[in-house]
């Protein structure tokens, strides 16, 4: 019986997905060259998820949701390093929104 690795995707450390974006964005140019790609960057987790305000953090996360929010954002604005796609920046918004004492 074969067993794999179980696979952790973090949306604010690009090394856990960077080679499988790249896989997709080129089987997308592949199967479709003149398609445009456009990238969806998540939010932040809220700022009551239990992992900020647990006493113990795992290695590489973040405690709050603002550094969650500043990882993910430099992820994913690093990821297209010589890739054509635009960036839909819903985690911005999602972020100020949360963030801003008048709607969060």
């Amino acid at each position: 019986m074969c067993h794999q690795a179980k696979r952790v995707f973090k949306s604010h450390n690009v090394a856990t997905y960077r080679p499988f974006a790249r896989q997709l964005h080129d089987y997308i140019k592949k199967a479709a060259p003149k398609a445009e790609i456009l990238v969806h960057q998540p939010g932040p987790t809220a700022w009551t998820d239990p992992r900020f305000y647990q006493a113990v953090q795992g290695a590489r996360e973040p405690s709050t949701q603002k550094a969650m929010y500043e990882g993910l954002t430099r992820a994913y604005r690093r990821l297209p390093e010589n890739w054509a796609f635009r960036l839909i920046p819903v985690g911005d918004a999602l972020y100020q929104a949360d963030a801003n004492a008048k709607w969060g």
